[in-house]
């Protein structure tokens, strides 16, 4: 039976929907390229830009809540993964464990040291992504 009541989503439900589930797929880690990474990020992104439209104001708690997880999940990165993204962006100065592609590729790309391994995060804790306190050679790696 059709809902002729139904309607489409528009594009900003979409991306709070896909940003909610991808957030949720990652929690046990990534592993596809950086490429695959930063395109599924976009979402966010798109987000980010029309943060100031009503749309997106009507949808923020949810992108507030999936930050939240989000930022629980990530370990950081010297630097954005995608150009020269500002630190509040912290999306693109992060990435999920789990992946030895995408550990890789951000080894390749000097996000991360090349003897980073997310075990020795694990083990002793990762710094944290605003401040690095008690990390002082974290920007050293």
């Amino acid at each position: 039976m059709t809902d002729f009541d139904a309607r489409d989503l528009s594009d900003i439900e979409r991306w709070v929907s896909f940003y909610e589930w991808f957030v949720d797929s990652v929690r046990d880690g990534y592993d596809m390229c950086i490429h695959e990474y930063t395109n599924d990020l976009s979402c966010r992104d798109q987000l980010q830009r029309r943060r100031d439209t009503p749309e997106v104001q009507a949808v923020w708690a949810r992108v507030v809540a999936a930050d939240a997880a989000f930022r629980a999940i990530l370990l950081p990165t010297k630097r954005s993964i995608c150009g020269d993204s500002p630190k509040s962006h912290f999306w693109f100065w992060g990435y999920p464990d789990g992946g030895p592609e995408l550990e890789a590729d951000l080894k390749s790309m000097e996000a991360i040291a090349r003897w980073h391994t997310t075990w020795f995060l694990r083990a002793f804790g990762a710094p944290s992504m605003f401040g690095n306190a008690g990390w002082p050679w974290y920007n050293f790696w």
